[in-house]
């Protein structure tokens, strides 16, 4: 799924010159605050109630539908009706048919996700996972094949909404026809405002995770705002690596720490939370490592020449993805064991935060300006999301898990800083950084070995956490 994305991101940097590719990551976040409205807290609201009710299957399901036809519906006029106003806010006028465009985009998503949040709900990883697999394969397929052939930014609109169309019908057909009769005493109403309140919370991480690039856009100053926020999306599409990779793992934790809260004091939610948190912690660790030395080495291996001043970024987004990684599994476990309302609240202080810096901080030293203001956001929501996680849960970190990956991060940065000492093939530097981070994790998986052969059988006779 990783692969598709960057693949996708690799061919449309090669078709598009710097500015058009900066115009395709601005859109590229807007669809995706859209899709969060409908798509994941779809998708997290229907995987809590199949989890807990999973005999009220078709029931959830119907209701998932009809919820998502509405939402939809109203996005997609709201969205039609104030293209231009955004478009002026962003200090583009030519955005607003494109935004236009992008309507159509978020009712394809809508439905994918009813279904895969089913499949997640009651277990079903693996299609979960061939499902998603669908999505990324159709959409790199559509929106690149939409690139070269000369549709331009428009074209890869289309792709991407005709992608998530055949990634619903897959799921569909995964999902099979659901068992079960029982209903949920839950109107119409109060089933919306459920979705609505997961949606919040999957809403406010995703302007979080499109503010950055939006405050590029809108207040670069000397004209090359789009040139700016290509490289801005290019540097971020590196960074953000570590965050895809592990936002699969807190999707995951999430029906199985609902599930496990309450029951037994919490002891199956603690250990879970605790182990997986430290885990994060570590494998951030180990990325940072090995990508920090290697910034310049690392565009040059996915992006052409032209693209080679956004390694500068690269340093500010790597720490603020790493945060935001952090923050996002927090968040997510925090809401499987007690609902969305403490995520979006320590969502909201981290988004308005991010703000208030990036106005300050984006005039002065522009993309630059917007990397570090997303850093300190994501700092905040981190400790935040750790904190209330804490208190709620019991969530610490585990003390052995993080001394035993002391020596080995530390291999790990001395072979990467003496790496970037050299020019090498790119190939060279895609192998070098495959091998020593896999023989990072394998040190850890060794060192660790019976913690985790304990968290698979369960968690709840792991070590205390410290």
């Amino acid at each position: 799924m990783i692969a598709c994305g960057y693949a996708t991101y690799v061919v449309v940097a090669r078709a598009f010159t710097t500015a058009e590719f900066g115009l395709y990551g601005v859109l590229t976040s807007v669809t995706n605050v859209l899709n969060t409205v409908v798509g994941t807290g779809t998708n997290q609201g229907i995987s809590r109630l199949v989890s807990r009710h999973p005999d009220a299957g078709p029931w959830i399901l119907t209701r998932g539908f009809w919820w998502s036809s509405f939402a939809t519906l109203g996005l997609g006029i709201g969205l039609g009706s104030s293209a231009g106003l955004i478009a002026s806010l962003l200090r583009d006028p030519s955005l607003g048919p494109l935004l236009q465009v992008a309507a159509v985009v978020p009712g394809m998503y809508a439905f994918n996700a009813i279904y895969a949040g089913y499949l997640n709900g009651v277990g079903a990883l693996a299609r979960q996972g061939f499902a998603i697999v669908a999505l990324a394969v159709a959409r790199a397929a559509l929106i690149g094949a939409a690139a070269l052939l000369g549709y331009g930014v428009e074209g890869t609109l289309y792709g991407a909404a005709l992608a998530a169309l055949i990634a619903a019908a897959c799921a569909r057909g995964l999902a099979g026809s659901p068992p079960g009769a029982g209903r949920l005493e839950l109107r119409f109403t109060a089933f919306s405002r459920m979705m609505m309140s997961f949606a919040s919370v999957s809403l406010l991480l995703q302007l979080v995770l499109a503010s950055d690039i939006l405050l590029v856009k809108s207040l670069t100053r000397g004209g090359v705002a789009d040139e700016q926020a290509g490289l801005y999306t290019a540097a971020q599409s590196i960074a953000r690596i570590p965050y895809f990779l592990l936002l699969g793992v807190s999707q995951m934790v999430y029906p199985k720490l609902s599930a496990r809260w309450g029951g037994d004091g919490g002891v199956a939610a603690r250990a879970t939370s605790s182990f997986v948190l430290s885990g994060m912690c570590v494998i951030l660790a180990g990325i940072m490592a090995v990508t920090l030395p290697l910034s310049d080495a690392m565009i040059r291996v996915v992006y052409p020449a032209r693209y080679a001043e956004s390694a500068g970024l690269l340093g500010w987004l790597l720490a603020g993805s790493a945060a935001l990684s952090l923050a996002e599994a927090s968040l997510t476990m925090l809401s499987g064991a007690s609902g969305p309302r403490r995520p979006a609240a320590v969502l909201a202080v981290a988004l308005v935060s991010q703000l208030a810096l990036g106005v300050v901080l984006v005039p002065r030293h522009g993309a630059a300006g917007a990397a570090q203001a997303t850093l300190i956001a994501a700092g905040v929501a981190a400790l935040l999301a750790a904190t209330s996680l804490r208190r709620l849960v019991g969530t610490a970190l585990r003390a052995r898990l993080l001394a035993t990956s002391i020596v080995p991060l530390c291999c790990l940065g001395a072979l990467a800083f003496g790496w970037s000492r050299h020019a090498w093939p790119r190939l060279a530097t895609v192998a070098f950084v495959s091998c020593a981070f896999g023989g990072y994790l394998a040190a850890l998986w060794y060192l660790n070995a019976t913690e985790l052969r304990r968290f698979m059988a369960g968690g709840r006779d792991l070590p205390k956490p410290m």
